[in-house]
């Protein structure tokens, strides 16, 4: 009768007894998703510990699994993680960067490491974080606009995605009404161009300027994006090119022409110095009569001209070279 009351005895210590823990670190989820204007990601951990000793490990990036880049797409440190006997959770965060690149199937993935008992560890032991895109696939111009040079020969209007496509993107990129004139500015015609699969090429359109000797003023062309393929919204789809005039009045290159001649002293009593002046050039000075008091061709960019011999007064200095002069007043005192 007693062994028979033991047995049961035992039999209901051992069904009914509640069993021990399992110990265990481990994410709270294996997937998560968050989207790209979250500023941060967060990491939820759980871990149980029925011993008396504290264990310490570290969470740290999982770099087979991740596609996003450092600093660029976000910001995480390793994170020091202790495990204290009992049952704890706890919640770390990591820093997201929100751009307006169009890059799908983002991922960061983390995982447990430098484990002071491994046997912690549980099948839950990565995270995985997908990070939803919120920006559409765009085609656009880089920039809407920019000044060229008359002269400039040929110019480039660009197009690009912002992001990655399994698919080519195309558009259609068009002449606008302008001032500038097709064929007499410029030479430009409309095209379609391609941004291949998988690829963020830029396209470059070559538009040709033309340069002449008219004095005119300056003027713009305007081309237009429209049609875009494979789902592409259009972004900056106007670009405006302004050509600016490089011809000049007379006058205006005559200035520039002398543009780097130094006159000094001025007033003077001894003499005047000219420098950085054209070979060849014809030196006059003048009396406010318009009577030529002292004359000079020289082969040098610098002169000086005795001027202590002159009564005092206001001259007219004459600089003459090729078809163009400059004028100056001088001041001499004696």
């Amino acid at each position: 009768m007693f062994k028979r009351v033991l047995f049961v005895s035992i039999l209901w210590l051992s069904f009914f007894s509640p069993a021990q823990s399992q110990d265990y670190l481990r994410f709270g989820k294996s997937i998560d998703t968050i989207i790209e204007t979250s500023p941060k990601g967060y990491i939820y951990i759980e871990c149980n510990n029925t011993t008396v000793d504290t264990f310490r490990a570290y969470i740290v990036l999982n770099q087979a699994e991740t596609n996003m880049t450092s600093v660029v797409d976000y910001f995480f440190s390793n994170i020091p993680v202790v495990v204290p006997p009992g049952l704890q959770r706890d919640t770390f965060s990591f820093d997201i960067f929100d751009h307006a690149d169009y890059d799908p199937g983002k991922k960061i993935s983390f995982k447990f490491t430098s484990l002071s008992n491994n046997s912690f560890v549980s099948a839950d032991s990565a995270l995985t974080v997908y990070v939803l895109n919120d920006d559409s696939f765009q085609i656009s111009f880089i920039g809407a606009g920019r000044t060229v040079v008359e002269h400039d020969t040929t110019v480039y209007l660009r197009v690009a995605t912002n992001g990655y496509s399994d698919s080519a993107t195309s558009v259609n990129v068009t002449l606008d009404a302008g001032s500038a004139i097709n064929g007499k500015d410029f030479s430009f015609r409309d095209t379609v161009v391609t941004v291949s699969a998988n690829t963020r090429d830029t396209i470059l359109i070559p538009v040709v300027i033309f340069n002449d000797t008219v004095i005119g003023t300056t003027r713009e062309a305007n081309f237009t994006l429209s049609n875009p393929t494979n789902g592409a919204q259009l972004n900056i789809r106007g670009f405006t090119l302004t050509i600016r005039e490089d011809d000049l009045e007379p006058s205006a290159i005559a200035e520039n022409y002398f543009q780097q001649v130094k006159v000094f002293p001025n007033p003077a009593s001894d003499f005047i110095a000219l420098e950085n002046l054209p070979l060849a050039a014809n030196i006059q000075l003048l009396n406010l009569n318009g009577e030529i008091v002292k004359e000079e061709t020289i082969n040098s960019s610098v002169e000086k001209i005795a001027v202590n011999d002159l009564t005092a007064g206001i001259y007219l200095l004459k600089i003459n070279h090729a078809q163009y002069s400059k004028i100056c007043r001088i001041a001499v005192l004696n």
